[in-house]
């Protein structure tokens, strides 16, 4: 991510480990059939009810978009 402004330039970014069911063959077909991977950056939304992931370590918002956790805190210490 990155926040720019006149005074300011933040650059960082976040990691988060996401870890998958084991699928059957069927239950992708059903995923891929939904077509709720479409527009999805890693091809699959963590937020789309299938059960395809089995835990994550790190920020669910990060999977979802952006690690908004992290960037508030930068914005909290602006003074904007």
């Amino acid at each position: 991510y990155c926040i720019l402004g006149k005074k300011v330039k933040i650059i960082g970014y976040d990691k988060t480990v996401v870890a998958f069911n084991d699928l059957t063959d069927a239950e992708i077909d059903e995923y891929v059939n939904s077509g709720l991977y479409q527009g999805k950056a890693g091809g699959y939304g963590i937020q789309d009810g299938h059960n395809l992931v089995k835990e994550y370590f790190g920020s669910l918002n990060n999977v979802i978009g952006l690690p908004t956790e992290k960037i508030f805190e930068h914005f909290k210490g602006l003074n904007i």
